[in-house]
């Protein structure tokens, strides 16, 4: 039960980054640690789901709008949404989510109903037993959210988002290891579905497609 919990509190943070809510290690990382003290406590954790929620953040829906302000304006350093000073009288702007950006990892149905303060605190204790401490460090926080893709089909690695308006960096293999770390979005020319990622075998950084505007599936999560 506790790892079912776990993996609908994982998809939810994962659909953040993935669609570029909490896209940078740091947002996410500063979105966790209300109170700024480095760490991640119980009450941390628990208040980034209830914070996600207030700000309106929607992850999950294929084709839905994501509401955003600036990661600052969002999330304030109390772990309240729109108290930065200059925040005031701002809106939140929508982007759209492009088809298919949200659907790996897939939200089901559920899972936010069930990620109670009470389901939320046994996932804590659940992620921090064994090691000897009560808290979660920004390491360990960041390496249970990070998302990876493995190539399923060659591909290459290229400058920029475009693909139009780019050069290729090198061809990736079948079997390599990606770590996203923007998106994955449409790109509009060639209406595929692009990610910027970081190959695990030489840490070389661009974007690369995950599935074609044919529905060739170049990147499998995993």
């Amino acid at each position: 039960e506790l790892e079912r919990l776990w993996g609908a509190a994982l998809r939810v943070i994962r659909s953040c980054r993935l669609t570029g809510l909490l896209m940078s290690d740091e947002a996410l990382f500063r979105s966790f640690d209300a109170d700024g003290d480095g760490m991640v406590g119980e009450e941390d954790f628990v208040a980034f789901f209830k914070t996600a929620s207030a700000a309106g953040t929607k992850c999950a829906a294929n084709g839905a709008l994501a509401v955003t302000t600036e990661e600052h304006c969002r999330v304030g350093r109390n772990g309240e949404t729109g108290k930065n000073q200059d925040c005031l009288g701002q809106k939140p702007t929508e982007h759209p989510v492009s088809e298919g950006a949200a659907t790996k990892p897939e939200m089901e149905t559920g899972d936010a109903a069930s990620l109670t303060p009470q389901a939320l605190s046994a996932v804590f204790r659940y992620l921090i037993e064994g090691s000897g401490t009560d808290v979660l460090s920004r390491e360990t926080l960041l390496q249970l959210t990070r998302v990876y893709y493995k190539v399923v089909q060659e591909t290459a690695l290229t400058s920029e988002m475009s693909v139009k308006e780019t050069k290729t960096l090198r061809r990736l293999e079948l079997g390599e290891v990606l770590e996203a770390l923007e998106g994955p979005e449409k790109e509009p020319f060639a209406d595929v579905l692009r990610v910027r990622a970081r190959a695990m075998t030489d840490m070389a950084e661009g974007w690369t497609t995950v599935m074609g505007n044919q529905g060739t599936v170049f990147l499998e999560e995993g």
